[in-house]
């Protein structure tokens, strides 16, 4: 009978091991698919984060690429214009036989006083009859300041005409000319030699005008370009 008694008693803590045992092994398995619950919504989240990092810095560096692209189209623009200016503005070389014409004189400020009027397109015409395009630079110096000769040349032309008025045009050799219009009077005669920073005439309001100013113009081969650039090129700043 006690042989039998401690046997059922060994058997009760058996089973009592078995259960503690059991319960211990369902913590542990529910804590390892917590855990393994956890690592995945980690990774997913650490995942997540990545791609999105990716993309923000994908459609940055995209942003960034089609800003410099835009740039480097402008500047191709402003280096292809600048290009046609400066071609546009060259002359042909000084010879020494130009018999004082485009000579070691330099270059003078035409007139004094301010830039009313630049080269270029002119959507509003200041009076009927003016050009839509305005081919000159013009400097607004007080009625009967002087006018100077740009540089040393030859007198073609000085008088009335049409819209410019009073109007003198200097032959400076090499395809090279200069004119100035709306004086109120001309100092020279066609065919005159006249010096760089030689008065040639006044400022007024003749022509087509609106009050007094000089327009200046430069020619080179006949075709009229733009006055501020040429002179710049030649040390002059125009509207000083």
């Amino acid at each position: 009978m006690l042989d039998q008694l401690s046997t059922l008693d060994q058997l009760d803590r058996g089973t009592d091991n078995i259960e503690t045992i059991q319960a211990r092994a369902e913590a542990d398995q529910a804590r390892a698919i917590k855990l393994n619950q956890q690592d995945a919504e980690t990774r997913t989240a650490a995942s997540s984060v990545t791609v999105e990092a990716s993309q923000a810095a994908v459609d940055t560096a995209a942003s960034d690429f089609e800003v410099a692209g835009l740039a480097l189209v402008a500047a191709a623009a402003d280096a292809a214009n600048a290009a046609a200016t400066l071609a546009a503005l060259d002359v042909r070389p000084i010879i020494p036989t130009d018999a004082g014409q485009l000579s070691d004189q330099g270059w003078a400020n035409p007139a004094h006083g301010p830039i009313t009027d630049g080269y270029g397109p002119r959507p509003v015409r200041p009076l009927p009859g003016v050009g839509a395009f305005h081919y000159g630079t013009d400097i607004g110096a007080g009625c009967g300041a002087p006018v100077f000769a740009a540089t040393a040349g030859i007198v073609r032309a000085a008088g009335s005409v049409g819209s410019y008025g009073n109007w003198i045009l200097l032959d400076h050799g090499q395809g090279v000319q200069t004119g100035y219009a709306h004086l109120s009077d001309t100092l020279v005669a066609v065919g005159d030699r006249v010096a760089a920073g030689q008065q040639v005439g006044r400022v007024g309001s003749t022509g087509l005008s609106t009050g007094c100013h000089t327009h200046v113009e430069v020619r080179v081969d006949g075709v009229r370009i733009d006055p501020q650039a040429f002179f710049l090129k030649r040390g002059v700043v125009l509207g000083r």
